[in-house]
């Protein structure tokens, strides 16, 4: 999930921007290629340049279902699981290639949770802390300070797999299940801990969508249900600083979940994913949409290391 400037003209910017910030950088990171085979990888691509991704440096640990975070320049990824649940968090330096490094450990050990963030705190939301045990809880850290997670608040639901996105001060958790599927989405103030409120539902119930966001709009494309694992195309949007149910935007290029994002400004993208419950139908293609403009996504590029799925990104935005 990434970062958006709600009140800044970055043109204007100038030197007060911090070192190192690329708002045109997306990095995603880790995720599952086989069945129990999972990556350290981390590629990037410009997300205002079609083209394919390429390797940049690798995570401490291979895992997929990893939550998500940034600032203008560092870029956070949360626990996740391979044969085992981990609580380790990395972080990295998104306009650069480097490997990432270790930034603490999550107080649990979740796997497909998410995280939205302010320029100041990431906060990580729901995920399964064990087989068939969703969470509802909600934890943060404090982006360019190493450290171990801090107690949020929690969600109004047990959610796992659910989608996130984030505008300059809202933070947003959408879908999931807690073996029932969620239709419902919450939203809390980044910078203020507290308790979730509810802000709408979806148009369909879903786990492990993607969500991507400007700095108006959040976009939550894809997506399955169970017990069917059936996939869906559609690209839903809620304009962040209002309250209300998501409103039809498109269809992604392919029916599918699992999928990593990155946006700057203008322009979203959803990479990878899978169409198969079994792990039989993954895709390393990359999409594209402009966000602030309704329609169907269009082709980008690929993922230049191959097909992948069920792993986060981050922008530098």
């Amino acid at each position: 999930m990434s970062l958006v400037l709600s009140y800044f003209n970055l043109g204007l910017l100038g030197s007060l921007l911090p070192a190192g910030f690329d708002a045109n950088r997306g990095v995603f990171c880790g995720g599952v290629v086989a069945t129990s085979f999972m990556k350290t990888w981390m590629q990037m691509v410009s997300i205002n340049i079609l083209s394919n991704s390429r390797k940049i440096g690798d995570l401490t640990v291979a895992r997929l279902g990893a939550g998500a975070g940034n600032s203008f320049t560092r870029g956070i990824i949360c626990a996740g699981s391979a044969s085992s649940f981990f609580n380790v968090i990395d972080y990295f330096t998104i306009a650069i290639d480097n490997n990432a490094i270790d930034f603490g450990d999550h107080v649990s050990t979740p796997t497909l949770l998410a995280g939205c963030s302010s320029d100041v705190r990431a906060v990580f939301a729901g995920g399964l802390i064990a087989f068939d045990q969703e969470q509802s809880r909600m934890d943060y850290v404090t982006i360019d300070t190493t450290s171990n997670t801090t107690f949020f608040g929690q969600m109004t639901e047990q959610r796992a797999g659910p989608a996130s996105a984030n505008s300059a001060t809202r933070g947003f958790f959408v879908g999931g299940t807690n073996s029932a599927l969620h239709k419902s989405m919450d939203f809390i103030t980044i910078d203020t801990t507290g308790t979730a409120t509810d802000f709408g539902d979806l148009s369909i119930a879903n786990i492990e969508l993607s969500g991507l966001n400007s700095d108006v709009r959040a976009c939550f494309g894809g997506g399955r249900n169970i017990p069917f694992n059936d996939g869906t195309e559609v690209i839903d949007y809620i304009t962040m600083s209002t309250l209300g149910n998501t409103i039809d935007f498109g269809d992604l290029t392919k029916e599918r979940w699992g999928m990593a994002t990155a946006n700057n400004l203008t322009r979203g993208l959803w990479a990878g994913g899978e169409g198969d419950i079994n792990g039989n139908d993954r895709f390393d293609i990359i999409d594209y949409v402009t966000i602030n403009t309704l329609g169907n996504a269009l082709d980008f590029g690929d993922l230049g290391l191959g097909v992948i799925s069920r792993f986060p990104g981050v922008s530098g935005n």
